[in-house]
């Protein structure tokens, strides 16, 4: 089970794959993480890639405290470079 600034590396939980991305602190200081599951290695592997590039791109955040208004103001934010100006 290796554990590095990025999270957790796929391993065997309950019968299943697991791994995990580091997404940021919340106020107390604790990690917020984003869980992936699969069936096989493989599998958990591409969903933590995936996962990942999110993370990178800044489109991958805590959906606990996300309300739909905020979201959509993120979502415009990294858009923007994508999106036509008259489209925003």
């Amino acid at each position: 089970m290796a554990r590095n600034a990025e999270g957790q590396a796929p391993h065997k939980w309950r019968g299943k794959w697991r791994a995990s991305i580091t997404i940021g602190y919340n106020a107390a200081g604790k990690q917020e993480r984003k869980y992936c599951y699969g069936k096989t290695r493989q599998e958990c592997v591409k969903l933590w890639n995936k996962l990942k590039i999110q993370n990178d791109d800044g489109t991958l955040i805590a959906e606990e405290t996300m309300t739909v208004s905020s979201w959509f103001e993120h979502w415009i934010k990294v858009k923007e470079t994508e999106i036509a100006a008259r489209t925003i």
